[in-house]
């Protein structure tokens, strides 16, 4: 999945600082428990969901 697509998905800015795709993923993740009548597409969007939040919230390679 590219970049792009991941704001797409947590329905942000492409110029959104961590604090907002935080905020995003909260509201979404929310929305959809609330929303799950339908267990597969609940299961596919959390997925996609946590994904896009994964690879935009990550500042870069950990030092070690």
């Amino acid at each position: 999945m590219s970049e792009k697509k991941y704001y797409e998905v947590l329905e942000i800015d492409n110029s959104a600082k961590l604090e907002q795709i935080h905020e995003a993923y909260k509201l979404l993740a929310k929305n959809y428990q609330q929303n799950e009548s339908d267990l597969a597409n609940f299961i596919y969007k959390m997925k996609e969901l946590n994904e896009a939040y994964l690879v935009l919230s990550d500042s870069g390679p950990c030092e070690i």
